[in-house]
């Protein structure tokens, strides 16, 4: 078993180990060795509320692209806006939004991935999903995407797989809002899918039920249980159901209870941080939680399962046609070294994020022909 002791006081410290009752055997103890912990010492701060109007002056501004329907359903928007608050939301077309600071300011994107720049560069980051199938002829979603620059400035989509279903996300969100000089809209996966979509997505990522996930671990590899810590959270991002979010933990929770990490965990780690960037913002895990767990991918991105796996590592100096487990091991450099700088600050993270562009960018030259 490998453990981790953790003290937050320098100095000379006892550590006593005790016989449990009725346990036989000997007890050894190889590879002792301490080493400084840079690891977040809290969960990062979240920006559960997004401003839409601050004491009567504009503190966001709604994203659309030159199609007729969005533009019409963004300036309705915009009327609703004014007519509740007295304020007005600038609309802003998306490929002036995206080629300029779209960054610094909360932002509300009118459209799917194939109508708004803006949504798209989420989707392209696995913060939204909205496109021709999802959530479907006539389906709606309203999701808040909380900080996806590390700037402390949110996205609220509003979007359908057409153009009716836009629309009714941007009615419903229109009835969320109060009437006064401040208007604000706080963590929200709010959606309505066309059935064969509801039908497809619970197919494939099973009951919602936490206490189903706890009964059936015994069943779990490692590599599995971080698989499928990735599919519930992803799942969770689809449908915006909080036990969806707790099955995660319980995963994760368990796959950090076992002492080994388990062969091929690499292979689906990338996935489940991307889950989780998406997860953590819902108000069903605890702070404590947030920060163990946070702690724990950061554990495994440094280890043989992460960014030093060996034939990802033994690869770094040479350009060639590299192997799944090359890119898998660099998606965990890539998204890991994104979510750990961004909110985290971690000096690591810019030497993940050189490793896996040095993979991507040899494989750009090369095919399996």
């Amino acid at each position: 078993r490998v453990a981790f002791l953790r003290t937050d006081q320098a100095g000379e410290h006892d550590l006593v180990i005790r016989r449990a009752a009725n346990v036989e055997g000997r007890l050894m103890i190889d590879r002792v060795s301490w080493m400084a912990y840079d690891g977040p010492d809290e969960a990062r701060p979240l920006c559960r509320q997004t401003q839409l109007v601050s004491d009567g002056t504009p503190t966001a501004v709604i994203i659309a692209g030159p199609d007729a329907a969005m533009q019409s359903t963004a300036y309705r928007l915009q009327s609703t806006i004014r007519r509740k608050s007295g304020a007005e939301l600038p609309v802003v077309d998306h490929q002036q939004w995206m080629s300029g600071d779209h960054q610094s300011r909360h932002a509300v994107a009118v459209g799917n991935m194939l109508k708004n720049k803006l949504t798209e560069r989420l989707y392209c980051l696995w913060y939204t999903f909205e496109d021709c199938w999802y959530p479907g002829p006539g389906g709606w979603v309203i999701r808040t995407v909380h900080d996806p620059w590390g700037t402390g400035k949110n996205v609220i989509v509003l979007a359908g797989s057409d153009d009716a279903g836009t629309a009714s996300a941007v009615e419903r969100t229109t009835e969320m809002l109060g009437h006064g000089e401040t208007l604000s809209i706080g963590h929200t996966i709010s959606t309505r899918m066309a059935p064969e979509v509801e039908e497809g997505i619970h197919r494939a990522c099973g009951v919602p039920d936490p206490e189903y996930a706890r009964r059936n671990l015994d069943r779990r590899n490692q590599r599995s249980l971080m698989s499928n810590a990735a599919r519930v959270g992803m799942s969770y991002a689809r449908s915006g159901d909080p036990r969806r979010a707790r099955m995660l933990v319980v995963y994760l929770l368990e796959h950090k209870r076992r002492p080994e990490l388990g062969h091929d965990t690499h292979m689906e780690l990338w996935k489940t941080i991307r889950a989780w960037d998406n997860v953590e913002e819902c108000p069903a895990i605890s702070d404590d939680e947030r920060l163990e767990i946070t702690n724990y991918l950061l554990h495994v991105l440094r280890s043989h399962e992460g960014v030093f796996n060996s034939m990802f590592v033994g690869s770094l100096g040479r350009s060639v046609v590299r192997h799944n487990h090359h890119m898998l091991a660099a998606m965990d450099a890539y998204y890991g070294g994104h979510y750990f700088k961004k909110y985290h600050q971690l000096e690591d993270a810019d030497e993940w994020l050189d490793m896996a562009e040095f993979c991507f960018a040899s494989q750009e030259m090369h095919d399996k022909g």
